[in-house]
Parts: structure tokens; C-alpha cells; sequence
């Protein structure tokens, strides 16, 4: 049950009280911020809460049973402490949110807690952010517990996979940057990429590239990842989809009319077929981006790409850290690659769909 401070519960009641409502912050590294409405600066608890024009909280709903409060807050990014590349590098991210009222001719009166939870989404438009609080009954909306799943649910050399991610982790340093930001170059880096990977012979110029590779099996509407070719360097570190295919071409969605002819090299390879750091986590050590992560999502000799691009960008020259990745899988993983068998958190084994649909006596 809520409990408003008998001060200013009395002050309520005389309707003659200045309220104002404040919102205090906690990020995760445990830094604190405080905002207020009210147009002069107010110091609550040793925290000082900035006036700011741009940072209006929406109306917040309350529920007495078990349902979701929630509320919004929305800004505007003209001061130095809430900035569009903080947020979008998750500097704000789950951090933890009371919003409460206080009387601005007596703070000792006390606070009336409206809403205590911890930042969701967060979205940024233009020059404005919106970001979504939600309440402390928000965990109990969240699944807790297992699913059973073929594959391992721990995270590689978390406290129950327990592997030591020491000799998978290397040091290095960016010699280039594709235009996106998403794919990442490093020519010092010699761990292998897919197993199956196919060499490239020729790639066209066209609207939808010919790619040459010599009897490669593959089928139109395949996804294939292509690295390390040489003259129209810019299709590196991307996934394509197969459009029409013969014994030793395939065509793929990717204009090259306008790149570099083709020169030497490149490897082509079936999507699911991870190279060394695929599946793994790469942190910037220098450079805008320090101290930032991202995963990888798929790796060839030298050409890392990531799943989104960093935040706050990164140039040649920077230097990072970067982990190998796992695929989840009993045996090609957790057992050929960690020898970590006994910690594998999933159940490849469970019978799937087409167990349960077959008709008896049949076997799939």
C-alpha cells in the first residue's frame, strides 16, 4: 500500500503546496542523474535535480493488480548530459528510474513516490528521445525458467558454461573500416573462416552479380557470406541471397556495375557455416568507440562483420579485443571445440515437431 509522507499529504490537503516532479536516474556504472520540472535546480537526498524544459514525463498509469505500470519520458538532446550517442551506445540502458513529487517550499516534507523501474526502450528521433520506464511489476510479466531448446542456452564463458575465454581472445587493430561501419578489416588476423568455404574465380560487373565458383551445390534462395575478394572489395563481409544458379555460377542480389573489376581471390560460404569469431564479442579498446561491444556476426580471414554497427563509429588505427564465438552446438561446439560437454545447457536430443505429427509405427 502507498504511503505519503504525513508533511506532505498534509500539504496536499491544503491545496495551497508547490509540487514539483523529479525524476532520478541511476545508470548502470552506478553514476546518478536528477531532473526536475520545476524551473529552478532542487536538491533532494544529496541529489541535485536540473531544471530542463525538453524532458516532460507522459501521464503514468498505475495498476493495483499485477499489470504493467508504465510511462514514458520524452527529450529533448540540447544539454551535455543526455546525448544521441550515449543513447544509442546504451550508456542509459536499464538504468534504474524514481520519479516522485516533492513540495518546493519545503523539501523535508518529503517525497511521494509515483513510480520506481528501470528504463526500457529506448528511441531517438531527430533532435528528441523517447524512452520507455518500466515498473517494478514489469519482471512479473517476464518468463522465468528453461525452455527446452536443441541448443546450449548459456553464454560462452559465462557461470554456467564456464569456459575460459582466455586463449580465445585476441588483441588487434583495425587496418579498415567498410563505408556502413559493419564490416571491420584486419589483414593481421589469420584464424580460419568457414570450414566450407569456396573460392571465387570471377565476380561480374552487373546489377546482379555473376559470382564464378566451380561446382558449388548450392540453390537458388541460399544465403551465402563472401570475403576476401580483391577489386570490388566492397561486397566483403556481406550476406547475399542466391537468385538463379547453373554447375559453376550464381547470381546474387549485389551491384557491381559501378565497382572495381574483379581482380583475385574471395571465398564464398553457406550461411550457418561460422568462421573462428562468428557468434562472438568484439570490445573497441581506443578511439571513439572505447570501451564499447558488439557482436560479431560472422568472421572470414580477416573481414569482421558485425551485427550493428558501433555506436560511435570507428576508424583505421583503432585497437580492440575479440573473443571467439559459439554456435550452440553439442558436438561441433561444445564438444569438438571447448571439450566442455558436461556444461552444455541444452537438449539436442528432445524428439521435435516431426515426432509429434508422425503417424504410429512410423520412424523419421
Amino acid at each position: 500500500m502507498k504511503t505519503i509522507p504525513p508533511n506532505l499529504l498534509a500539504k496536499y490537503r491544503s491545496g495551497t503546496s508547490a509540487l514539483a516532479t523529479c525524476w532520478k536516474l541511476t545508470l548502470t556504472n552506478a553514476t546518478v542523474y536528477g531532473f526536475t520540472e520545476c524551473d529552478t535546480q532542487l536538491v533532494v537526498d544529496g541529489v541535485t535535480y536540473l531544471p530542463t524544459s525538453g524532458f516532460s514525463p507522459s501521464a503514468i498509469e498505475g495498476q493495483t493488480r499485477l499489470a504493467v505500470d508504465n510511462a514514458d519520458a520524452i527529450g529533448i538532446l540540447d544539454n551535455d548530459i543526455i546525448t544521441t550517442e550515449d543513447l544509442l551506445a546504451g550508456v542509459w540502458d536499464y538504468a534504474e528510474v524514481e520519479v516522485f513529487r516533492v513540495n518546493i517550499d519545503n523539501i523535508a516534507d518529503g517525497k511521494d513516490i509515483i513510480i520506481k523501474g528501470k528504463l526500457g526502450q529506448v528511441s531517438v528521433q531527430r533532435s528528441t528521445f523517447k524512452a520507455e520506464l518500466r515498473g517494478l511489476s514489469n519482471a512479473y510479466s517476464q518468463a522465468v525458467g528453461n525452455v527446452y531448446q536443441p541448443g546450449c542456452r548459456a553464454i560462452l564463458g559465462d557461470s554456467q558454461c564456464t569456459v575460459d575465454l582466455t586463449p580465445f581472445t585476441v588483441t588487434g587493430t583495425l587496418t579498415g573500416v567498410s563505408a556502413t561501419g559493419l564490416v571491420l578489416f584486419d589483414t593481421g588476423r589469420t584464424e580460419p573462416g568457414p570450414a566450407g568455404a569456396k573460392v571465387i574465380t570471377n565476380v561480374s560487373k552487373a546489377v546482379n552479380a555473376v559470382v564464378s565458383v566451380a561446382n558449388h551445390g548450392w540453390s537458388a534462395g541460399s544465403v551465402i557470406y563472401i570475403a576476401g575478394v580483391v577489386g570490388p572489395n566492397e561486397i566483403n563481409g556481406r550476406f547475399y541471397t542466391i537468385k538463379t544458379v547453373t554447375t559453376n555460377n550464381f547470381t546474387i542480389n549485389a551491384d557491381t556495375s559501378s565497382l572495381a573489376n574483379y581482380s583475385s581471390g574471395g571465398t564464398a560460404s553457406i550461411q550457418g557455416d561460422a568462421g573462428y569469431f562468428a557468434f562472438g564479442k568484439i570490445t573497441m579498446t581506443s578511439g571513439a568507440s572505447n570501451g564499447l561491444s558488439m557482436e560479431v556476426k560472422a568472421y572470414d580471414v580477416g573481414v569482421i562483420t558485425l551485427q550493428l554497427e558501433m555506436p560511435l563509429g570507428v576508424a583505421v588505427g583503432d585497437t580492440y579485443t575479440m573473443h571467439a564465438g559459439c554456435g550452440k552446438r553439442i558436438e561441433q561446439d561444445c564438444r569438438d571445440r571447448f571439450n566442455n560437454v558436461i556444461n552444455f545447457r541444452g537438449e539436442p536430443f528432445v524428439p521435435g515437431n516431426d515426432a509429434l505429427i508422425q503417424f504410429g509405427g512410423q520412424k523419421t
